[in-house]
């Protein structure tokens, strides 16, 4: 028979692929002098493995700690991967046990005792996995603990690699971690990258938040709170549940836990709202619960006793004072505000930086959700919020920043939008909600250095907010959507004339910012005015470009003029260049040809121009970025190629050196991408 003509049977089709994978296997081990105990699992599974004897895994354990959950020598740690006990030496010393590694162990007892673990943690002690990982534990557990070996070796991996990579499941470690810092440390370093820097799958993939984009599902939100009312049997359980469910964002009065509290008085007249809500609130970790009692007080100033206004302005300050400035360094001020505001803001970046085609609204409540649960491992203290913020965080939100200037822009979001620009959206809308029925909650009444206080923190959300009299829905999904024109008209309205002309002359900026002829004016005689002033019209600019995206065509005007860019682009405050670039990039993500074609060598020729090193440095960084939004490279090529070139050597390297530093921690599409970039990236 020919070769052409004789067929492939079955059983050479097995032979085949044995071959295949055992010369995989022989390549893949060559560099190699042991394998760990989940390889060593897998390639039994596949009777890949050829070793004599059964590896030892997990003989060491000492079963009667591991069976009792109460034994003596167990140290005191809360649910979680990790369980710690003392041996029976002399000193004694302390053994480390991570459980879901003893699944992989070849005695069936050791995996039976790990498994019980597991279930106590899970079933019945309440450490929180993802669904996708609850699926794992319910397929695979009666499995783990059988003799068969392809079963048990199976399910083994399985769960093992669920629990690895469940964000929630780290999250515990974390804690387990922070409360024995010097046994766990290393464990620490090891959960702490897992919740910082979550994998897709870990947590976008697994993780189904009950209304995903709550602006276009309110008749989802409404569902959610009719259920939370249905099953509570108290209304401090209806408010953790709603808390839970839907209060990691601030959702507005209809959507919102006020919306909880009017449906709870019409069943349970009697109740004493001012005491049973601030009862829960002040049981409630971290600023959260508070913020949303004070949003039930504001929408329902009638149920606060006549004796209480001071407490709740006290609460209310707490919350839009400088709420999520990420400079306040006073550890008594804000700082638990701030640690959820940058936690936000870095999950955001970090999602966005790996999931390019993603919906902004769903990743921004994704990232609210889980920065909450983060927060909630921290010292629920001023001080403890700043130290996390500033050594754990901080460092974080810088890299997950890189990474996110090299993608390109995601769709359009108010609470996407109000998260990356607004020091605190749970401020602003606070102070919005509070225009409505500002006078019911007696501003007269408080102590000067309380309406100082408020003074100060409404002038300074409302710069941010600029133009505040823009974007009013008829149906807000958010308590930030709302104006602020309410409140501080009727704030005016109890302020002295000293106050009232600073509050007056920011309505009459308001007015004159809400325009596209009045933001573009302001824009051409920018580089003639006071630098607060050029503050107030970029805060502004950065707001309408998102607002009202028409805008483009009237901003492009402006840009388009060269001695305009020369006297603005190449000598403002960085500050200012900072947030007019911030909101140039949405112009030209969204823009029509001219922003893309020519918007590059604009900036290109800022660059060429600035006169201060801190500048052209922010408008080189600028130029790759557009480049990279773009996928093109002319402007690069105008900076490194032309008459100014040698300006650039310093900045062309440094740049090098920080894509080398932190590469291998970008995802492989962004890596793709700066290819290109590099490969033109050199002075000629």
């Amino acid at each position: 028979m020919s070769a052409e003509n004789k067929s492939i049977t079955p059983d050479d089709m097995r032979i085949a692929m044995r071959m295949m994978l055992n010369g995989m296997l022989n390549n893949a081990l060559k560099h190699f002098d042991h394998v760990d105990v989940r390889t060593l699992r897998v390639l039994q599974y596949l009777d890949l493995w050829r070793g004599t004897a059964e590896e030892p895994f997990g003989d060491e354990v000492d079963l009667a700690v591991l069976n009792d959950p109460e034994h003596p020598r167990r140290l005191r740690l809360s649910p979680g991967p990790s369980l710690v006990y003392t041996d029976e030496g002399i000193p004694p010393r302390n053994i480390i046990v991570d459980l879901s590694i003893l699944l992989l162990s070849g005695k069936s007892q050791v995996r039976k005792a790990a498994m019980d673990n597991l279930d106590r943690m899970v079933l019945a002690a309440g450490v929180s996995v993802t669904p996708k990982t609850q699926m794992t534990l319910a397929g695979f557990r009666d499995n783990v603990v059988k003799d068969d070996g392809l079963a048990w070796r199976e399910a083994a991996v399985e769960i093992t690699d669920a629990l690895a990579d469940d964000a929630l499941f780290a999250l515990q470690g974390v804690s387990q971690s922070l409360e024995l810092p010097d046994i766990l440390q290393d464990r620490l370093n090891v959960f702490a990258r897992k919740v910082l820097h979550p994998s897709n799958s870990s947590l976008i993939d697994s993780v189904n938040l009950e209304v995903v984009n709550p602006s276009l599902n309110h008749p989802n939100l409404t569902a959610v709170i009719g259920g939370i009312m249905e099953h509570s049997e108290s209304l401090a359980g209806a408010c953790a549940a709603y808390v839970d469910r839907l209060g990691f964002v601030p959702l507005a009065p209809p959507y919102g836990l006020a919306e909880v509290v009017r449906r709870w008085i019409e069943a349970n007249p009697e109740t004493d709202i001012w005491e049973e809500i601030w009862g829960w609130a002040s049981s409630t970790l971290g600023p959260v619960g508070r913020y949303h009692a004070c949003s039930v007080f504001v929408e329902f100033p009638e149920y606060v006793p006549p004796d209480k206004h001071p407490i709740l302005w006290q609460e209310v300050l707490g919350v839009v004072g400088k709420a999520g400035d990420m400079e306040a360094d006073d550890p008594d001020e804000d700082q638990q505000w701030a640690l959820r505001c940058a936690l936000a803001r870095h999950y955001i970046y970090h999602f966005e930086a790996h999931v390019p085609d993603s919906e902004g609204e769903s990743i921004t409540s994704l990232a609210w959700w889980f920065a909450g649960k983060v927060a909630q491992l921290f010292p629920d203290t001023p001080g403890g919020s700043q130290f996390y913020r500033k050594n754990w965080v901080s460092d974080a939100l810088e890299l997950s920043a890189r990474k996110w200037l090299h993608t390109k822009s995601i769709g359009k979001s108010a609470l996407r939008h109000a998260t990356l620009i607004l020091p605190s959206p749970w401020a602003v809308g606070l102070l919005a909600m509070m225009g409505r029925k500002l006078d019911d909650l007696k501003p007269d009444e408080q102590e000067e250095i309380v309406r100082i206080r408020f003074h100060n923190a409404l002038l300074a959300q409302a710069i941010h907010r600029l133009p505040f009299s823009v974007g009013e829905s008829d149906d807000p999904t958010y308590t930030f959507e709302y104006p602020l024109t309410d409140i501080i008209a009727k704030w005016s309205a109890h302020q002295p004339d000293e106050q009232r002309k600073g509050l007056d002359e920011l309505v009459a900026e308001d007015q004159n910012l809400s325009t596209a002829k009045g933001i573009c004016d302001a824009l051409r005689t920018l580089g003639d005015t006071p630098l607060h002033n050029q503050i107030v019209v970029a805060f502004a600019l950065r707001t309408m470009v998102y607002l009202a995206p028409e805008i483009g065509n009237d901003v492009w005007e402006v840009i388009a003029e060269s001695d305009w860019r020369h006297d603005v682009l190449g000598k403002t405050d960085i500050k200012v260049l900072e947030l007019l670039l911030s909101a140039f990039a949405i112009l030209h993500a969204g823009g029509d040809d001219k922003w893309l074609s020519m918007f590059p060598r604009f900036v290109a020729e800022s660059c060429e121009a600035a006169e201060e090193e801190e500048l052209r440095r922010l408008l080189f960084y600028y130029s790759i970025q557009v480049c990279l939004v773009t996928d093109t490279i002319s402007g690069l090529q105008r900076l490194l190629r032309g008459a100014h070139k040698r300006k650039f050597i310093v900045l062309t390297q440094e740049f090098r050196e920080q894509v080398e530093a932190y590469a291998h921690q970008y995802p492989a599409w962004i890596r793709g991408r700066l290819r290109g970039v590099l490969a033109v990236l050199r002075v000629e």
